[in-house]
């Protein structure tokens, strides 16, 4: 055995020939079969760069407009559009709401990331409904990988990010998916 804390076995196992992939955890060796739904990813999702139409808009440089990216991208939506409502989503929030997050924001401009009480409404009034994958205690059991989500037009919400998924496509300026492995804690879909 190598060095590393995880290695593939060579050897297969006798009744179905199925590789299996052997785990190290603190001196512990255990074996687990491999499958089309755990590792190693057989298909990782397909990736397209896409801006959501924010070059066409005439923005230049970075941004954390992830937000405004993904509903522009589900929704079928031009960037200029998204980018206005939740400014002014943003700015009623700011300016009505008492939670520490409200009361942080230096402004209202969607530019650097808009918080969940802003663009959930958003999304449910576009037509979209919310399902969580992820509950407290329950683990990853959703991944970034398009056997594990339905087709049509989504919005993932990752760690820290949310991204468009379109017929098991996704659509961002960077690929996200870790190779298949990045875990979805819920999904916006268009009903």
């Amino acid at each position: 055995m190598t060095n590393s804390h995880e290695a593939i076995s060579s050897s297969a196992d006798a009744a179905d020939q199925q590789p299996s992939k052997v785990i190290v955890l603190g001196g512990a060796a255990t074996a687990r079969k491999t499958t089309s739904a755990t590792w190693p990813s057989p298909s990782p999702m397909p990736f397209v760069k896409h801006d959501g139409g924010r070059s066409d808009a005439g923005y230049r440089g970075k941004a954390g407009d992830y937000v405004i990216r993904a509903i522009a991208i589900a929704a079928g939506l031009s960037y200029l559009l998204v980018y206005a409502e939740l400014r002014r989503r943003n700015e009623h929030f700011r300016r009505t709401s008492r939670c520490r997050a409200a009361r942080r924001m230096k402004s209202s401009t969607p530019r650097n990331g808009t918080n969940k009480r802003v663009y959930d409404p958003y999304l449910l009034d576009l037509g979209f409904t919310w399902t969580p994958t992820m509950g407290i205690g329950t683990g990853c059991r959703f991944h970034l990988h398009p056997d594990e989500l339905p087709t049509g037009r989504l919005v993932v919400r990752l760690s820290g990010h949310l991204a468009a998924v379109i017929d098991g496509t996704l659509y961002d300026t960077k690929d996200c998916s870790r190779g298949g492995t990045r875990c979805v804690y819920g999904f916006y879909q268009r009903s």
